[in-house]
């Protein structure tokens, strides 16, 4: 039996998930829709629902940031153009390639997800990859417009025949550079299904990326020339300072750089080895450090613990919480326990924890970790009882901190290897809220009929154990047949007779010689049952997680800890790793540079044939 509550009132936990391949913001949407029915059925009269938390918020945020973000840059890169093309007509002719280029990469994203080609979806990382490749986009439809101006200008050619000659002369250079930009890209698409959690978005990336710079190329050396041999007719740029500056500057520099050849190979080197020596001594970290808005406390209690001393406990926690939600920024305070005692850490259903929601980052003032700091300082110091921190989630999932997961075959020495592990994991100054995956199991009484006794007052063992299941189990014995169902009929002893073992060994048993007391008939004991036991490959596992002081764990942490796992000796047949998240990431960092020493590859062979040297 399991009791929730939110925000103090006894509640109904309600956890909606979606299918891998359903779309979030459809399924949060139908989901609120549907309560909204529900609570209008005449039912329902006087039913309080309360979403607490919702994934497609970050989700409909994230899109509409990188929505702004595109319509910003747009205007930004049209204003720049401007600046420098000083011609509303060509300003014109240049910006119409970007919403051209956009269509265009919808519908060919739209007919790739329709063939089969890709599953590719307009989402956060696709959208990304688009505003990533928004600035490069006019690139190939200013040099065309360059060329075509120059001719125009220059030779004195009509706006027809400059803009043949002029596509003409840059087409080469334009298709090469375009080449280039796709070559870094190309890569992360296919070594994304063998990198980690990261390297897969970026597919979605990558594709988009592709598919805006052939567009870009496609309108730049179509659409653009057909419309300026109308635009440009009879048109003319005059020259400005600012313009004949730079002009006369750049002019110098590769003056300079052509004469003094040794002297800028040498400086290339030497930045060379700078950026390797930045790149050495910058921290790097698995995740970006931005944490989930919310606090998980797992609670272990005695196993001596009635429910009532439990449930004490939790209110006596949220009492503490309560009068601080304002400074502690708490939106909603969500708490579940059950009948078990022990050490508990159930996942979809059962356990002993508290899970706190914090007010939204745009509202705070104060990070996730600054308030989990509080929060524990604030936990209450009771005999037998154990308050530990879960570890922080990052956004999109994943932990935060430090995961180790231990395997081996029997698992009371995988227990005792996981304690060792957590115990040396304690020891790094950096480290706090060890934790492990172990489970207590729950408390089990086992009936052992004493046959002797049994046989002398006439019984069998199996009348024993009837006697016990038929007071304590909850299965039909028969039903009632009514007019439109069947129900089910339970007869079992009163709850206020079958709460204590007491109570149990006084259960009566029909013997002989007349009516005897069960605890005469048989043992009684109290044993700890069976514990929760993951697999992963087929062999048993267990968790350590830990979380840090620093809002990211990175290279150096991990460093550390592996040094302690390879300092410790552990029995034949047990290993130690990190967690997958971690894996994924380091997965990832291999990819990343494995794509960018193929895309300086690719990049060397397009220079090389198109100089042919």
């Amino acid at each position: 039996e399991e009791f929730n509550f939110l925000n103090g009132t006894e509640a109904l936990t309600v956890r909606v998930y979606k299918t891998s391949t359903a779309n979030l913001l459809a399924v949060a949407d139908a989901t609120k829709a549907e309560l909204a029915t529900i609570q209008a059925m005449p039912e329902a009269e006087g039913l309080q629902t309360r979403i607490y938390r919702d994934s497609s918020i970050d989700v409909r945020k994230g899109l509409g940031q990188l929505r702004d973000a595109g319509v910003v840059g747009g205007i930004l890169a049209i204003i720049f153009l401007f600046i420098f093309l000083r011609k509303v007509r060509t300003t014109f002719l240049v910006a119409l390639a970007i919403p051209i280029c956009v269509v265009f990469t919808f519908a060919i994203l739209y007919l790739m997800r329709q063939g089969g080609v890709s599953t590719i979806t307009l989402n956060i990382m696709s959208l990304m990859g688009l505003m990533l490749a928004l600035g490069m986009l006019v690139d190939n439809s200013v040099v065309v417009i360059e060329s075509i101006f120059r001719h125009v200008q220059d030779m004195g050619e009509d706006a027809r025949t400059a803009a043949l000659r002029g596509t003409s002369e840059v087409a080469m250079p334009i298709i090469a550079s375009t080449a280039t930009t796709i070559c870094v890209f190309v890569p992360l698409i296919f070594l994304a299904s063998s990198g980690g959690g990261f390297m897969r978005f970026m597919t979605d990336l990558g594709v988009t990326v592709v598919v805006v710079m052939i567009a870009s190329l496609l309108v730049a050396l179509t659409v653009v020339p057909a419309v300026a041999a109308s635009l440009l007719s009879g048109e003319t740029r005059s020259r400005t300072r600012l313009i004949d500056w730079m002009s006369d500057f750049y002019g110098r520099m590769i003056r300079f750089t052509i004469h003094h050849r040794p002297l800028f190979l040498v400086s290339i080197v030497f930045m060379l080895w700078g950026s390797w020596a930045l790149f050495q001594g910058i921290e790097r970290s698995f995740t970006h450090g931005s944490q989930e808005r919310q606090v998980r406390i797992n609670i272990d209690t005695p196993r001596a613990y009635s429910l009532e001393q439990t449930a004490a406990l939790f209110e006596e926690v949220r009492a503490l919480l309560e009068p601080r939600r304002e400074e502690l920024e708490i939106a909603d305070i969500v708490y579940e326990y059950d009948r078990r005692s022990g050490r508990s850490r159930g996942g979809w259903g059962g356990g002993r924890r508290f899970e706190i929601f914090l007010k939204d980052e745009d509202v705070s003032e104060r990070t996730t970790r600054e308030i989990t700091d509080e929060i524990r300082d604030l936990l209450p110091v009771k005999a037998g009882v154990d308050f530990r921190i879960a570890q922080s989630q990052g956004r999109g999932g994943g932990g935060s901190g430090v995961s180790l997961e231990v395997r081996g075959d029997d698992m009371a020495v995988l227990r005792l290897v996981a304690e060792k592990v957590a115990s040396a994991l304690a020891e790094l100054p950096w480290v706090k809220d060890v934790d492990t995956s172990l489970d207590s199991g729950d408390d089990e009484i086992h009936v052992v009929p004493r046959r002797a006794r049994a046989r002398q007052a006439g019984l069998s063992t199996q009348a024993v154990a009837s006697t016990v299941s038929s007071a304590l189990t909850s299965r039909p014995v028969s039903q009632i047949r009514t007019d439109d169902r069947e129900v089910d009929l339970v007869v079992q002893f009163r709850e206020e007779d079958r709460r204590t073992l007491s109570q149990l060994r006084n259960f009566p048993v029909n013997a002989t010689s007349g009516r005897q007391p069960v605890g005469a008939m048989a043992d009684f004991s109290v044993e700890s049952g069976p514990s929760t036991i993951e697999r992963e490959n087929r062999r048993p596992e267990l968790d350590v997680t830990a979380n840090t002081t620093s809002a990211s764990t990175n290279f150096r942490m991990m460093g550390q800890v592996q040094e302690i796992l390879d300092s410790l000796h552990l029995p034949p047949g047990y290993d130690v790793q990190f967690g997958r998240w971690v894996r994924f990431a380091q997965q990832d960092m291999q990819g990343g540079a494995v794509a960018l020493g193929l895309a300086l590859l690719l990049v060397y062979l397009i220079m090389a044939a198109l100089f042919e040297s």
